[in-house]
């Protein structure tokens, strides 16, 4: 039986449905990941579905800086910061993963599930009132 890391609700809609398309599909790759973990068979689809997060991942937050500079948001460069800083954990945590780690799938998990929720719930959010109103 299937079951989700992360399940969608509306508490994540950042008012644009666009990114909250966007948004459903990272929360899919990562319970993609999470049943190959929890079904065993991780190993042999781990960095497709690894390579399918960094691609989509790096798209949406592309798609979401273009977004930001449209409108001129005002905090865009922090956010931008802090989009590099989950490019560099993610490849760090491919690297772990490369060299055989034994914890680095439960870090890659963990990881991907918290900073996920906190962004979308925490720093996305703070873009909602401001490109509402453009």
């Amino acid at each position: 039986m299937t079951e989700n890391l992360i399940n969608w609700n509306e508490s994540y809609s950042v008012g644009n449905a666009e990114m909250d398309e966007q948004h459903k599909q990272l929360i899919n790759i990562i319970n993609k990941l999470f049943n190959s973990f929890k079904d065993g068979n991780a190993q042999s689809i781990l960095d497709e579905i690894l390579q399918e997060m960094i691609d989509y991942a790096n798209f949406h937050l592309n798609s979401e800086e273009k977004l930001m500079f449209k409108y001129d948001y005002p905090e865009k460069e922090k956010h931008e910061e802090i989009h590099q800083s989950f490019r560099n954990k993610i490849e760090e945590l491919n690297k772990m993963l490369n060299s055989g780690s034994k914890d680095a799938h439960y870090q890659l998990i963990e990881y991907l599930k918290n900073w996920w929720t906190n962004h979308i719930l925490v720093e996305d959010k703070k873009y909602l009132p401001y490109l509402a109103n453009k």
